[in-house]
């Protein structure tokens, strides 16, 4: 038993002994891989400072940085750490900075991206809820526009009328040669020549105004517009040429106004539409019978001269809308020779009748001859500036096939 025991404690010491050798070799490992705290005295900010102004290199400031690195290391080992040591501990301090630095910029960059990723969202939404609201306002326009069309047709339709009549005349001058005012800066001595000036803008105005009671008072303004410059420009001026287009077109635009108006029925007092509709006419069709009928001398002898215009006015109008054809290329031709005829005999007869008032004046030409319905009226005699300057407006179609 003695035996037993001792061999017992022996093998318990060993036991103790080689938990000791351990623990301490543990606590050395430890002290082998921890950093090692040195204190190692700092170089004040401005004596460096002062050292790096007086120091003239190329990139002082990495210069100084790595130079102050070495002092640093120089006075660690002069502190008893090895070299290793010192190493390790700079590479784990410069990498805990660098570390610690990235990390705020990422989280500051982070933030950022979310505040305008955010920001950007907000902005999203208020376009797609601006664009809502315009196409919102657009249709309520549009519904306006329509009910505002419709209590006009019903309160004013012949307002309605003449203003599309004042568009399509307005489209037909291209170059809005009639569309504003004679500027008389330009044209100092218009007013010379010309006592009432008429323009586009100034019968919309007046339209506007309800100033026209009657289609021949709208009429009257449009030819006035049309004689004032065929009045005060040359035949061989671009002015000149214009409004005898302008009158031309504008004719036919004029013609089919009055059919309309006498087809739908208007008051001239009120202008609104009468309490029983005419009966319908269709003014647009007719036979070529008809045509060929009206163009024989013989069948027209018991007009009037003006009433023989106006019916072939009628029928070239008739055979200008039907489809081209040979047929119809000859009777628009043999119609506007007989419309040119007339009224070259008619001009003939009134210059006649001028000159038996006034003296002998220059022989008539086919463009001296009176307007039809639709066309301003042959101008008088004018005075010797007048004369010079001016010439009889020509005819309202072309006098030319």
């Amino acid at each position: 038993r003695d035996r037993g025991r001792g061999k017992h404690k022996r093998g318990a010491k060993k036991g103790s002994k080689l938990k000791r050798k351990v623990r301490k070799g543990m606590e050395a490992a430890a002290r082998r891989a921890a950093v090692p705290m040195v204190l190692v005295p700092q170089i004040p900010s401005h004596r460096l400072n002062k050292i790096c102004i007086g120091v003239p290199v190329q990139r002082k400031n990495q210069f100084m940085q790595r130079l102050h690195n070495y002092w640093l290391l120089k006075r660690q080992s002069r502190n008893g750490v090895p070299l290793i040591r010192r190493l390790h501990s700079h590479l784990q301090s410069q990498r805990s900075a660098g570390q610690a630095e990235p990390d705020e910029k990422v989280s500051a960059v982070k933030e950022e991206l979310k505040y305008w990723q955010k920001l950007r969202h907000d902005l999203e939404r208020a376009r797609l809820l601006v664009e809502l609201i315009r196409k919102r306002e657009r249709l309520k326009r549009e519904q306006v526009k329509v009910h505002q069309a419709a209590m006009e047709l019903q309160l004013t339709p012949f307002l309605v009328l003449l203003r599309s009549t004042l568009d399509q005349l307005q489209e037909k001058d291209a170059a809005q040669i009639f569309a504003e005012p004679v500027n008389l800066r330009e044209v100092p001595d218009y007013l010379e020549f010309i006592s009432q000036p008429m323009d586009f803008s100034t019968m919309r105005t007046k339209l506007e105004a309800h100033g026209y009671r009657t289609l021949a008072d709208f009429e009257a303004d449009f030819n006035l517009m049309v004689g004032n410059c065929l009045k005060y420009n040359a035949k061989d001026t671009v002015f000149h040429r214009a409004a005898v287009r302008l009158r031309d077109l504008g004719g036919a635009i004029l013609r089919h106004t009055q059919r309309q108006a006498q087809s739908i029925g208007f008051d001239c007092e009120t202008g609104m539409h009468l309490p029983d509709s005419p009966k319908g006419q269709d003014y647009y069709r007719c036979s070529w019978e008809d045509v060929d009928n009206i163009l024989a001398p013989e069948n027209r002898v018991h007009l009037s001269a003006e009433d023989q215009l106006k019916e072939l006015l009628d029928k070239l109008d008739m055979v200008s809308s039907m489809r081209s054809s040979g047929a119809r290329t000859r009777r628009v031709r043999l119609l506007r020779r007989e419309i040119n005829s007339i009224r070259y005999r008619v001009g003939q007869q009134q210059r006649h009748l001028l000159n038996g008032e006034h003296g002998k004046g220059p022989p008539a030409g086919p463009e001296d001859s009176p307007a039809a319905p639709g066309e301003p009226a042959t101008p008088p005699a004018t005075p010797e500036k007048d004369t010079a300057k001016s010439t009889p407006p020509p005819t309202l179609e072309p006098t030319v096939p």
